[in-house]
């Protein structure tokens, strides 16, 4: 019985997927886009749990058309915003395909063997927490790095740490939870040298990535 009802939900939510996705083309609006990840979530969910409700979220998009010229439009958005809000001597701002790579400046952001944000950089992360707030479709990818002090080991450890410390600042900010990920590199992506101190202070460092579900979905 159980079973049966799950499937009938299933048919149910496909079949308000691909309303939505016929509403999204005709009439090429964001409300489209909204209903197709929401149910693309419901279908994920329905479909493999936790996991699949990111991989639902989206083929909800994608029902909704938030993929192609329309992604990018939302994406021109959120830039133009984040360059509004943010700080051009703390933050780069970057378009990487149909990605945003936000980059905060290293001496900002955390001491040797710290995984406690700098004020400044705690600022910036809650300007852009206030953006994305505005952008629900987004998915965001959390990157913290180290430089080379210490062992190999417990740079990784750290720099997993840094992430979920921005992660958990976006969080307080009442960014959701289920829209973030976060992956520690440890020292094996440096930015410089981590010969003298000041190549250091560069690869002590964390990125943002502002993406698209449909493409997160596939990384994770």
């Amino acid at each position: 019985m159980c079973r049966s009802l799950t499937n009938a939900s299933f048919a149910v939510i496909l079949c308000l997927a691909l309303t939505a996705c016929q509403t999204g083309m005709e009439n090429k609006t964001w409300l489209g886009a909204g209903a197709g990840a929401a149910t693309g979530a419901l279908i994920g969910g329905i479909a493999k749990g936790g996991r699949g409700a990111m991989i639902g979220a989206g083929a909800g998009a994608v029902a909704g058309g938030l993929v192609g010229h329309a992604w990018q439009k939302y994406l021109d958005q959120q830039q133009a915003e984040l360059n509004s809000q943010l700080s051009k001597d703390s933050v780069t701002i970057e378009r990487v395909g149909d990605e945003l790579r936000l980059s905060f400046k290293a001496d900002d952001m955390f001491d040797s063997g710290s995984q406690s944000l700098q004020p400044r950089a705690a600022k910036e992360i809650q300007n852009v927490a206030a953006v994305l707030n505005n952008y629900p479709e987004s998915i965001i990818i959390v990157r913290g790095h180290t430089d080379s002090v210490g062992s190999q080991s417990s740079n990784q450890q750290l720099s997993e740490k840094r992430a979920g410390t921005v992660r958990d600042l976006l969080v307080s900010k009442e960014v959701s939870t289920d829209r973030i990920m976060t992956i520690g590199y440890g020292e094996d992506v440096p930015l410089a040298s981590n010969e003298n101190e000041t190549g250091r202070k560069m690869n002590r460092r964390t990125e943002i990535f502002i993406m698209n579900p449909e493409t997160s979905a596939s990384r994770s």
